[in-house]
């Protein structure tokens, strides 16, 4: 889902949660672009929702079109440590050959959009 991103807490880890988002429901594990310990994590989420709120795809959802590198720069400012994963979560190899898969399929970037 390129540019969609979830913007959200968790009280477990976050290789816990990513595992918890593969589901029959979504096309392809979730890749974790960024994540961080904040200190008040349901405010930070909150605010965060709320002046995004022109980008979310569905009101009853987490999820954004935006590019993910906006968040993050909120984020970094924010954060305590940062605690995103060093590779991608997955439950098997061809999860992991499915992903790269989807990243060849995806347009090349362009500094113009």
């Amino acid at each position: 889902m390129p540019d969609i991103i979830k913007i959200g807490r968790t009280s477990l880890s976050v290789s816990e949660r990513m595992v918890s988002l593969d589901n029959t429901s979504v096309p392809l594990p979730f890749e974790c672009y960024y994540a961080a310990r904040v200190s008040d994590s349901p405010a930070l989420e909150k605010a965060l929702h709320i002046a995004l709120g022109e980008q979310r795809v569905r009101n009853s959802r987490e999820f954004f079109k935006i590019d993910p590198i906006r968040a993050k720069v909120i984020l970094e400012l924010l954060a305590i440590e940062d605690a995103t994963p060093g590779e991608l979560i997955t439950e098997s190899p061809q999860d992991v050959e499915d992903i790269e898969r989807s990243r060849e399929m995806r347009p090349a970037f362009r500094f113009s959009l």
